[in-house]
């Protein structure tokens, strides 16, 4: 027991020393000092309630992390254009204007097709697509992930991909059909941009 106060007595100075507070869960010693019992017992149960509830946080943290690792063998971002086709406007396939955006490894975000021509009516014909890279896959239109479109990474995304006459399910939220998508893999980038094609097609 003498050993154990001597410890704590060690502790204490040396938080003194450097200019620390030496608290009893969270509180100032000379506060709590002055606390009845009750009191006590409320801060006690905050004070654990509050642990409980970071420690809870950091796992969740922990486990989004670990999961974007394992679907990501390296640090990658790639970068999407897409043209050509048509998609679903406003419940018709029409013409759109071409786009492009970037994608980092792990990330899903929702992307904006818009009417290519305006000139024949008033408002903007549009869709909100929904697209990802994980698990070492481009997708597009995972609204339905059972009708989207996957696309294996492949090294040559280092240098430019194209894949021509893109088409999905009539069912899907899209209804893609004959689009034009390039990758680019950005991190992984090395030699000038170089273009290859390939005829996808989903039925």
């Amino acid at each position: 027991m003498l050993k154990c106060w001597k410890k704590i007595v060690v502790i204490i100075t040396a938080c003194l020393l450097q200019g620390c507070v030496v608290t009893q869960y969270g509180v100032p010693i000379s506060q709590w000092e002055q606390l009845d019992e009750a009191q006590k017992v409320r801060i006690i149960t905050d004070y654990n309630e509050k642990e409980r509830r970071e420690h809870q946080e950091r796992l969740v943290i922990a486990r989004g992390v670990d999961d974007v690792a394992r679907s990501c063998s390296q640090k990658s971002i790639i970068e999407v254009q897409i043209q050509d086709g048509k998609v679903r406007l406003n419940g018709k396939r029409g013409y759109y204007k071409p786009l492009n955006f970037t994608l980092y490894c792990g990330e899903k975000k929702i992307v904006n097709f818009q009417e290519q021509d305006t000139s024949d009516h008033v408002g903007n014909k549009n869709i909100d697509i929904q697209v990802e890279y994980r698990d070492g896959y481009f997708m597009f239109d995972t609204r339905n992930e059972r009708l989207a479109l996957q696309m294996k990474e492949s090294d040559v995304w280092s240098n430019g991909y194209t894949y021509r006459n893109v088409s999905l399910n009539s069912h899907s939220w899209s209804e893609a059909q004959g689009i034009t998508i390039r990758i680019l893999n950005l991190y992984r980038r090395n030699k000038p941009f170089l273009k290859e094609e390939r005829h996808l097609h989903r039925r």
